[in-house]
């Protein structure tokens, strides 16, 4: 490779890309979710469909008593992680299709968690990945390599994933700094895999990689203007996409999480 190497961090990027590309992907809903989901929306909310009681009890609308878990209608709802590692925003109408014992599950991530939107079939998925899967991404994004570099990866895995799509653009991308100490940057990529808009947010913090990514599901023949034209839909992605924060946790949840276990109770 005429001595050329590639930073450790952006190897392990590829890494995960590849075993998640072996992985099922768990934004293609399956039959049961969405008929858990449904029901979700239709009876006593979706809060025990993401995770513990802990997260359970996140996902509630702020506002609510600790023991309601029940999505209100026309509220956001909040999403954290177990180890309060991120969380983000859920507007009405979307809802949450991941089992407690599947959070921890997945064979490629720390964590993986999806939601839906009812009705259109847009989903949200946020992954966590290193510790336990025996990859480290290194201190920020720098390392994966510049936006541009991270932006046509992720657009080319895209294009692997999706048997159907016969091709993929990268419609933008930024990096966004909100600076704070205990908060990493972020690189937010725009683009278009087979007439399908998606919005993916990459953060790196403590060593690992987090990605959220807020795709459609419906081919569009205008998906290219998607973001360019104003409506409920694009809205409700970007407003997940900014409310996707992620943070530094302490020595002793990290280690846990790493492990693959959900944090005991206070450690976080």
């Amino acid at each position: 490779d005429m001595g050329v190497t590639t930073p450790p961090a952006a190897v392990a990027f590829n890494s995960a890309l590849a075993a998640a590309r072996r992985a099922p992907s768990r934004a293609k809903l399956t039959r049961q979710q969405l008929l858990r989901c449904l029901f979700a929306a239709s009876s006593a909310g979706c809060a025990h469909l993401l995770g513990t009681p802990s997260l359970a009890h996140a996902l509630a609308p702020r506002s609510s008593t600790p023991s309601t878990t029940a999505q209100s209608a026309g509220e956001f709802v909040l999403f954290r992680a177990d180890d309060h590692s991120f969380e983000f925003m859920l507007p009405p109408g979307w809802v949450g299709v991941t089992a407690a014992s599947d959070e921890r599950s997945s064979p490629s991530h720390i964590i993986d968690v999806t939601a839906c939107q009812l009705g259109s079939g847009a989903t949200v998925r946020a992954i966590v990945d290193g510790g336990s899967r025996g990859r480290n991404y290194g201190k920020s994004l720098a390392d994966l390599g510049s936006l541009n570099e991270v932006a046509s990866r992720l657009v080319a895995d895209e294009l692997i994933r999706d048997d159907e799509a016969k091709g993929a653009v990268v419609v933008d991308f930024e990096q966004v700094d909100y600076s704070s100490q205990d908060e990493p940057f972020y690189y937010v990529v725009r683009y278009i895999v087979g007439f399908k808009p998606v919005i993916a947010k990459l953060a790196i913090c403590d060593g690992r990689l987090y990605c959220v990514k807020v795709k459609t599901n419906e081919v569009s023949e205008r998906a290219a203007v998607f973001f360019d034209q104003d409506s409920t839909l694009s809205r409700e992605m970007e407003e997940i996409a900014r409310s996707y924060r992620v943070a530094r946790v302490n020595p002793i949840c990290l280690a846990q999480s790493n492990a693959g276990r959900t944090p005991v109770g206070g450690s976080c």
